[in-house]
């Protein structure tokens, strides 16, 4: 009888997300910083989104760049996926003037987490 030899099952390599880089981020922030509407802004974000990653602190100064409250949630909303430490994402509420636009971003990434929330086909991203 003979046994074959079994070589011990390989994990695929997990994809490495890095950050977008200084360089890029200090470009992308002076693109949303020089477009005055809201909705060129949010459409300069999501060319970035597509292709980047963000770090939690990135994102406050993303948002930190929109005036109105219901595109700094959108843009959030757009963002949160593509953060790599979401364990700080706690520090984009602190851009947030009203607890009622916390609560839904919270409820949304609850609602994502769980799987229950889709992004780009259902907000149009």
């Amino acid at each position: 009888m003979y046994v074959k030899s079994l070589k011990p099952i390989e994990k695929p390599k997990e994809e490495v997300k890095k950050p977008m880089s200084s360089s890029s981020f200090r470009e992308l922030i002076n693109n949303l910083k020089n477009e005055s509407f809201s909705s060129g802004k949010l459409n300069i974000l999501k060319d970035a989104v597509r292709g980047n990653y963000f770090t939690s602190e990135q994102v406050v100064d993303i948002l930190s760049v929109f005036d109105f409250e219901k595109d700094k949630l959108e843009s959030a909303k757009m963002l949160y996926p593509k953060v790599v430490d979401k364990n700080n994402f706690f520090k984009a509420y602190s851009v947030f003037k009203f607890n009622s636009d916390k609560e839904e971003l919270r409820k949304w990434i609850d609602g994502f987490e769980s799987g229950k929330v889709s992004t780009d086909k259902e907000e149009g991203w």
